[in-house]
């Protein structure tokens, strides 16, 4: 079994290094994303039939771009559960990007299989009970890739950047919280199967997961640099879907308005309206209306107004 598994894994390594030839080059904030061992991972079964029997450090030739380490999950089950999660310490404000790689085995491409990759400010709560961040543009939660092969009928191989299905399926995470704070948030990588009617075989390989500050954004106890002038930035990302983040720089104390517009030229969400302090300022947008609706795709408009200075840029909503 094991040296079937060094040569089905290579195809999906192909995939995931052409990924990372256009992904950033910032340090991998998570502690051995590659499993060498089970240094920086959490184990949580959460209420399995039968516990998944799981080994770091797996050596397939191709799990690493030819050689090296990755994760190995496998059982036969009519239900089980598990969880790697970490702790990490983020700047609010910024925008995270996170990437990994998994391959399904066994050959029992089923209804009943997931391997998902979550961000939140909401941790698993002990060990035996099931863990799933509340989902929602509005909430803290990021990523939710599912590879339930139920979901679209692809099966259930691929990259977790891309292959979505239930959860917002968008590689980029704003930290919430106060632009500048330390904010503690948790990425866990759960995987499991179910069936009320037979019994699954299960066996995953989970590789090179990796969680990066592509902002560059100083935390807030570093030396601000002085704003010389005022200025709005193009949000970030863009396109984007479900949210995205908007910067700019004011030179002194001002009264600010930071407003959405539809095409229309109507106001759909007042994002900032009262006095702010000089320096640079960041806030992010949902793609919800004053009201808490969610918006259609399409492209919309923010303006940024002062006492001296009024600019507009142009953003594209994905719903």
């Amino acid at each position: 079994m094991k040296n079937e598994k060094r040569a089905v894994f290579a195809a999906l390594m192909v995939v995931f290094v052409i990924f990372l030839a256009n992904a950033s080059s910032a340090q991998n904030l998570l502690i051995n994303g590659g499993f060498d061992d089970d240094s920086g991972w959490i184990v949580y079964d959460m209420g399995s039939n039968d516990p998944s029997e799981y080994e770091f450090g797996f050596t397939a030739d191709t799990c690493l771009f030819g050689s090296g380490p990755c994760l190995n999950v496998f059982g036969t089950s009519g239900y089980t559960n598990i969880i790697f999660w970490q702790e990490l310490k983020l700047v609010a404000g910024n925008t995270y990007q996170a990437s990994g790689a998994f391959k399904h085995l066994s050959g029992d491409v089923n209804l009943g299989f997931w391997c998902q990759l979550y961000i939140s400010t909401e941790g698993p709560p002990e060990e035996g009970v099931d863990y799933k961040p509340p989902e929602g543009a509005n909430t803290d939660i990021s990523l939710g890739f599912n590879s339930w092969s139920g979901c679209s009928g692809d099966g259930v191989d691929g990259t977790f950047q891309d292959d979505g299905c239930d959860g917002l399926n968008n590689p980029l995470w704003i930290a919430p919280g106060t632009p500048g704070d330390s904010v503690t948030v948790y990425l866990g990588v759960k995987m499991g199967v179910w069936s009320d009617q037979q019994t699954l075989e299960y066996d995953v390989l989970i590789d090179e997961i990796s969680l990066v500050d592509v902002t560059g954004t100083a935390v807030k106890n570093e030396q601000p640099q002085v704003a010389q002038s005022y200025a709005l930035e193009q949000n970030y990302p863009n396109p984007f879907n479900p949210q995205t983040s908007i910067r700019f720089q004011l030179p002194a104390n001002d009264v600010v308005s930071l407003q959405v517009f539809d095409i229309s030229g109507h106001v759909v969400r007042t994002l900032v309206n009262g006095e702010l302090t000089s320096g640079q300022h960041v806030t992010r947008w949902d793609g919800r209306n004053d009201t808490g609706d969610f918006l259609s795709s399409g492209v919309y408009f923010y303006r940024l107004q002062t006492s001296n200075f009024v600019q507009t840029k142009k953003m594209t909503l994905l719903q």
